[in-house]
């Protein structure tokens, strides 16, 4: 994780969960250019691709592709789409996460122009919108923070 490697951030106990993620392209595309979510998350992309994913593995370290988590992602994908798709391309990545499973936000304790905005976790594409406008406000106009996702509560 990028964050541990941040001289001004490292004291946050981030740590990498592990998922795999589908590029897939529709036989049929979806009408609507709204995120789904069951198992997973199926949004569009452009050019008629669709993101699908992602699994969770809290153990996993390297980037190899696990057949089990393609498995599960396919499996997923059809229960919410019956038609056809072909997978374009399997993903690797790791999601920055904390213990208490709450983004990250806050201006640094003595660097007054360095923030941070991380640790959204499996949420991200939920929350993101929501706790960027917060973090915009906090620097913008002096909005306080909640605390569950402020910077100060590693401090």
């Amino acid at each position: 994780m990028e964050v541990k490697r941040n001289p001004f951030f490292n004291f946050i106990p981030v740590e990498p969960n592990k998922g795999h993620h589908l590029l897939v392209k529709l036989a049929q595309p979806l009408p609507s250019k709204f995120t789904i979510k069951k198992k997973h998350f199926l949004f569009p992309l452009k050019d008629g691709l669709y993101y699908y994913g992602g699994t969770y593995d809290r153990d996993g370290q390297g980037e190899v592709v696990d057949p089990e988590a393609v498995r599960q992602l396919k499996e997923g994908l059809q229960e919410i789409y019956q038609h056809h798709f072909d997978i374009v391309e399997v993903k690797v990545g790791f999601r920055p996460t904390v213990k208490d499973r709450r983004p990250i936000l806050g201006r640094h304790a003595t660097e007054e122009n360095y923030y941070i905005f991380n640790g959204l976790g499996a949420r991200g594409i939920l929350n993101g919108s929501y706790f960027s406008a917060q973090l915009y406000n906090f620097i913008e106009n002096g909005t306080a923070l909640n605390d569950e996702v402020s910077l100060e509560r590693f401090s």
